[in-house]
């Protein structure tokens, strides 16, 4: 898939760097369309030597851990050891954040971490937070408050999530948002006779065993046939596959 246009939102996003500011990227996507590349993809065109670069993932099960995104993206890792220092202070915000704090406390722990991130800016920093349809509140909270306040640091804030009312922050004009889109599917006359057969079936909702049953082949023929017509249709699932067969 042709990212061109895409990278190049990170590339001009990256001229902030040099002159020592915060820019702003946020990648939007339902699942399957390509965030996850396309990431991979600005990292290994941003890199470069003193450029730092930290990725924190959301996670479904987390979601009541505060600060957990940027716990995931400053604990210890091999190639940056932050030290005791900076993992103590996340995990003393996390500590502070639990239960139902004041909004008072909410606001100073949010500058604390900002001031924080500016101060392990160095000579460059990519942070790239992903899957944010589950993050916390207080990382929420914390993004939006660099949002509102940017650093004067050359710092470049990757905010990756799929669309959806879980996500919500004032964005300003110097952000720059990327809409990814599902890749149109191929026509269902590439498929062979038996890959048509398994397609309406399956774009009907039979699983696999009622399949493999109704056309006398066995549930592994059905999978695979299954997978086969994923890659041509390009469809990441069941739910694009059905999708494909009520407009084909």
């Amino acid at each position: 898939m042709d990212r061109t246009a895409e990278l190049r939102a990170f590339t001009e996003a990256a001229t902030a760097l040099a002159a020592g500011r915060q820019s702003v990227v946020e990648v939007v996507g339902a699942a399957g369309t390509g965030k996850t590349s396309l990431l991979a993809a600005a990292v290994e065109r941003l890199a470069r030597p003193g450029l730092r670069i930290r990725t924190g993932r959301a996670a479904e099960l987390e979601r009541e851990i505060p600060f957990q995104v940027f716990l995931h993206a400053f604990g210890r890792h091999e190639q940056w050891p932050l030290g005791e220092d900076d993992e103590r202070f996340w995990d003393d915000a996390t500590v502070r954040a639990a239960g139902t704090p004041l909004s008072v406390e909410q606001f100073l722990l949010c500058r604390r971490g900002r001031r924080r991130i500016a101060a392990r800016a160095g000579t460059g920093l990519v942070l790239i937070l992903d899957d944010l349809q589950w993050a916390d509140r207080l990382s929420r909270d914390l993004i939006g408050h660099l949002l509102r306040y940017p650093v004067a640091a050359p710092l470049l804030l990757v905010l990756a999530y799929r669309p959806g009312p879980a996500v919500r922050w004032e964005a300003g004009p110097e952000v720059r948002r990327l809409r990814l889109g599902a890749t149109a599917p191929l026509p269902l006359t590439r498929l062979t006779a038996r890959q048509l057969q398994i397609a309406r079936l399956a774009g009907t909702g039979a699983t696999t065993r009622l399949i493999a049953r109704e056309l006398s082949v066995s549930p592994r023929t059905v999978d695979a046939h299954l997978a086969r017509i994923y890659r041509l249709l390009g469809v990441p699932s069941r739910a694009g596959l059905a999708a494909v067969v009520a407009h084909g």
